[in-house]
């Protein structure tokens, strides 16, 4: 059985997560639809589930910001402001393909992020 690995992004983590090809993923708000606004169903989050079956959920991520299916290839334009340097960088495997030179430059940015949050 193929697998397929995803890259999820929540308010406070990234996860990397493999599950198998044949399964059902969603995404969409955390709770049921109810009267309010933007800012609160933005609150709320929203929720990236996966389903073995119809009936059968397996996983439930809550506060997801983002998240791909790491067999897509994803160009990043990365560029790092202590040297100016700009880069196309492919992706797979979220920060790790990054030349070693930027890739110090955007965790701090990446941690910076997260600090404020």
């Amino acid at each position: 059985m193929d697998n397929k690995q995803f890259l999820i992004r929540t308010s406070k983590k990234i996860l990397r997560i493999t599950v198998p090809s044949t399964w059902k993923v969603t995404f969409g708000p955390t709770g049921p639809p109810r009267q309010m606004d933007h800012e609160m169903r933005h609150q709320r989050g929203w929720c990236l589930r996966f389903y073995e079956a119809e009936n059968r959920q397996r996983a439930c991520f809550t506060n997801v910001l983002e998240f791909y299916d790491l067999s897509l290839p994803i160009d990043t334009l990365v560029m790092a402001n202590e040297t100016g340097q700009t880069a196309w960088v492919r992706t797979t495997d979220g920060f790790a393909d990054l030349p070693k030179e930027m890739k110090k430059h955007v965790h701090m940015v990446a941690d910076q992020t997260e600090a404020d949050e």
